[in-house]
């Protein structure tokens, strides 16, 4: 998509694409001045969901008289609905996980006034640029739905979601090489685990490419089993160019018994945060506690790499047993939100009415943003 650049006299909003290699290194560099650098916010990140699909990889760079914030974005072009392939121009979405903006020049947060600025002028390039509407995801451990607290307005929304884990690693005991904050439940698998599985790090001189594969045949057996959605299988090519985009912030660590792997997972660490991926197991590895193992070790290696957070996430289904299980390696528990900006009103509500409209497709869904992709 072609981006302008817009200036108004007390901000300025331009797009840096993760596909110039100029835009790259800057949109990098900006991410590194930040309080708290993360992988979501890195156009290596983006870019592996720009080539399934999700939309073009870029970042909208705001600068206010009070903040800077750069709002990493995927936007998708509206004639892609089949109800509407006339329709010109786009939508956009902040990539899967948990990104949202990010402050820059190492300013930790905002006034809930300065983040109406930002999202002003975020509305407003969108809308020079014929984005119609934004979904802006926020970032958890970082409680940044803090700082749009109170009423933002019609055309934009604060939404609380699920609950997400992240564990303090400064918590980890060096003398029991484990988190301090285990359950019994949990220390139990650990020692089980420990006597029948060994783990393996790509990180400690291993081919990524190769323990990416053994992965990812994990992976898309256990999504088979599980009936999982087409969202959440992604092909041989997401895991190529997320490694080629993170490098060394990228780590998969795999459980094995004996020369079998049984369960897998993948790391991205930045310098102050480390996340838990992508997991699988199949049936030897969850009988041998295999996931257990591996986070309990990514704790410790996060906290060997400079970080104090790992964050796990939250559950499939809200507060279930995925959550419970994570819930169990005693980490702090955080909300999620989200932002919707209707950006374009007008056409924002004449779609939802096409899609109302459109026969052969289902009710829509509640609680879903944009509505006319429910």
């Amino acid at each position: 998509m072609a981006t302008n650049t817009l200036q108004r006299s007390t901000w300025t909003a331009r797009a840096l694409s993760a596909d110039n290699a100029g835009d790259s290194r800057l949109w990098d560099s900006l991410v590194d001045s930040a309080a708290v650098p993360d992988v979501y916010y890195r156009p290596g990140y983006l870019k592996a969901y720009q080539a399934i699909g999700h939309g073009t990889a870029l970042a909208v760079l705001v600068e206010t008289q009070a903040a800077r914030a750069l709002f990493p974005l995927l936007p998708r072009p509206l004639n892609a609905l089949p109800f509407a392939p006339d329709e010109p121009g786009f939508d956009a979405a902040s990539p899967y996980g948990y990104g949202g903006l990010l402050l820059l020049d190492r300013v930790p947060a905002i006034t809930a006034n300065h983040g109406r600025e930002l999202l002003g002028a975020l509305r407003d390039w969108c809308r020079d640029n014929q984005v119609i509407s934004t979904h802006v995801r926020l970032h958890p451990v970082l409680k940044q739905e803090d700082w749009f607290a109170g009423a933002l307005g019609e055309d934009f929304q604060l939404h609380r979601a699920g609950a997400t884990i992240a564990i303090d690693v400064r918590r980890w005991h060096t003398e029991t090489a484990g988190i301090a904050t285990l359950d019994k439940g949990r220390r139990s698998d650990l020692s089980f685990a420990r006597r029948h599985l060994h783990l393996t790090w790509t990180s400690e001189g291993r081919v990524v490419g190769e323990d990416l594969q053994l992965f990812r045949e994990l992976y898309e057996l256990r999504m088979t089993e599980l009936e999982a959605g087409e969202y959440y299988h992604f092909p041989s090519e997401y895991y190529q160019l997320l490694a080629e985009g993170l490098g060394h912030r990228l780590d998969v660590a795999l459980a094995w018994l004996n020369d079998r792997p049984v369960g897998a997972a993948l790391f991205m660490t930045d310098s102050v945060m480390s996340h838990y991926h992508l997991s699988a197991t199949n049936d030897l590895g969850r009988t041998n506690k295999a996931t257990t193992l591996i986070i309990n070790a990514a704790a410790g290696r996060a906290l060997s790499q400079g970080c104090e957070r790992l964050h796990l996430g939250g559950g499939a289904r809200g507060e279930d047993k995925l959550f419970a299980f994570k819930r169990s390696f005693g980490g702090d528990m955080y909300r999620y939100a989200y932002l919707s900006l209707i950006c374009d009103p007008l056409r924002y509500r004449n779609l939802v009415d096409k899609r109302v409209a459109a026969p052969n497709l289902p009710a829509l869904r509640t609680n879903y943003f944009p509505e006319y992709r429910a």
